[in-house]
C-alpha cells in the first residue's frame, strides 16, 4: 500500500468514527482530518465507503 493510500485510509477511518459520534459538523470533521474542502471530502468518503458522509451519519442518529 502506498503512503498516499495509507494516509487516505487513516483519514477516512477517523472520519467514520467522528461521524458515528454524531456531535461534529462535516466542516469540523474536515478540519480534524486535514481536508480543507468539504465537497472533496464528500467525494473521497463516498469513494471509500460507498455513502455520502451525511448518509453515513444518519445511520447513527439516535
Amino acid at each position: 500500500m502506498s503512503f498516499k493510500k495509507y494516509l487516505l485510509q487513516c483519514r477516512m477511518e477517523k472520519a467514520k468514527k467522528l461521524l458515528q459520534n454524531n456531535a461534529e459538523s462535516i466542516g469540523s470533521i474536515c478540519d480534524q482530518i486535514g481536508i480543507s474542502n468539504p465537497s472533496y471530502f464528500a467525494h473521497l468518503f463516498k469513494e471509500y465507503t460507498g455513502k455520502l458522509p451525511s448518509e453515513y451519519k444518519k445511520e447513527f442518529d439516535a
